[in-house]
């Protein structure tokens, strides 16, 4: 049978727009069962040597910001409505609108990371208010902005606080029996793998500063999460840390021996190491040997001479050929104002040496200044979300912008 040019040339377009749909629209979505959605617009991440590459093999460097995610009451929501006050006043309901517009804000600052602490493990597990969903939906929304996200929990059981260890005894006194034994735990992280397996823009983290005496036990059990994910055929970046850490850290820092004895199976790739720096913190105080220093050459020397403690866990981790990064840091507006300009400065010079260095990072916090390390100006009900940056946030903004000329 004849077809005429015309036709012909129709046939082939339509065939061309099917094969390139995913290129084209980059907010195209396709189902896939139990996982939400996939989004088009950003890709796969591996890790060579040092460097973190998507699949194209450009380097990529993960820098954006926290954001408490899903851990706020009622543990459903998650950006607090245009107009509120805070998450506090049970403002946090799940909106679309919402949720693209702080996206949208986020991506005119250049972040293309976003980390996020997950539910209540206990909520997540029982899919409260369809909060697995309503977690794939925030992640897809972020990648048709390019936004990497990572997922970390926080607290195993609802209004626990921060659990120390996910699993049985290491848990908080409410939140027993949840995660009766690290088996417990590395169940939930098979599910939450395959659960997101479908979103190429997701990275997962081990658990947000675990701490306490249990290096080796916290390793063994991350190292066989890990075994297993890989076994099931997901290669999504995880990140693995340990303690609480200040610049001059406290247990885990210093005390080198984790990151030397501790180091999970080069032969499994893809695996981030992280750690957290805070000069201050509100109910704390200075936790940093260096308190009062903030110049860039003194900074500099903090976080990259390994003669101090951050300094070696910082330098033993590039001698290592391991990808980098400090997922948390903050300016914290609870500083006694003596010592805020230094504050700034002092962690303006971290991102400074961090984009020297190639590290990845993601300060707090997005959100107002009402709450510790927040961003923006105070949220009012006359003073609609987003407000203005004030000064940490221009801090943020700007060293965004360095990397990225």
């Amino acid at each position: 049978m004849r077809v005429g040019i015309a036709p012909l040339l129709i046939i082939i377009g339509l065939i061309s727009a099917l094969v390139l749909a995913p290129t084209i629209f980059s907010a195209s979505y396709v189902s896939i069962p139990s996982s939400g959605t996939i989004s088009y617009g950003t890709l796969l991440l591996h890790v060579e040597g040092r460097h973190i590459k998507d699949s194209k093999g450009t380097i990529v460097y993960l820098r954006g910001i926290h954001k408490p995610g899903f851990l706020d009451p009622p543990h459903t929501g998650w950006f607090v409505q245009e107009g509120a006050t805070n998450p506090a006043q049970g403002t946090q309901e799940f909106n679309i609108d919402n949720v693209a517009y702080n996206l949208d804000k986020m991506a005119e600052m250049g972040i293309n990371t976003l980390r996020m602490f997950l539910p209540p493990c206990i909520n997540w597990l029982s899919n409260i208010d369809g909060v697995r969903d309503r977690v794939g939906t925030v992640i897809s929304m972020a990648a048709e902005r390019r936004i990497y996200v990572i997922l970390t929990g926080y607290t195993v059981g609802a209004s626990a606080g921060q659990t120390p260890i996910p699993w049985d005894p290491y848990t908080k006194t409410n939140e027993r029996g949840i995660f009766t034994s690290s088996d417990d735990y590395v169940d939930f992280m098979l599910q939450l793998v395959s659960y997101y397996s479908g979103h190429p823009n997701v990275i997962y983290e081990f658990w947000n500063e675990p701490h306490g005496p249990i290096h080796e036990e916290f390793f063994n059990v991350c190292q066989d999460t890990l075994n297993q994910v890989r076994a099931s055929g997901d290669t999504h970046l995880m990140i693995y840390e340990f303690g609480y850490t200040g610049y001059e850290s406290q247990q885990a820092i210093v005390n080198q021996g984790w990151i030397l004895n501790y180091t999970l199976n080069p032969n499994i790739t893809n695996i981030v190491y992280s750690v957290h720096c805070y000069r201050y913190i509100d109910g704390a105080g200075y936790i940093s040997y260096f308190e009062q220093k903030h110049l860039y050459n003194d900074v500099r020397q903090l976080l990259m001479d390994s003669g101090n403690g951050f300094g070696f866990y910082m330098q033993a981790v590039k001698d290592l050929d391991l990808p980098q990064g400090i997922f948390e840091f903050a300016a914290c507006n609870r500083i006694p104002s003596a010592d805020w300009q230094n504050e700034l400065e002092a962690n303006m010079n971290m991102m400074r040496v961090c984009n020297e260095e190639g590290f990845s990072y993601t300060p707090l916090h997005w959100w107002g200044q009402e709450r510790q390390f927040g961003m923006f100006v105070e949220t009012t009900p006359t003073n609609p979300w987003l407000p203005p940056l004030n000064e940490w946030g221009i801090i943020i903004r700007d060293a965004i912008a360095d990397a990225l000329s």
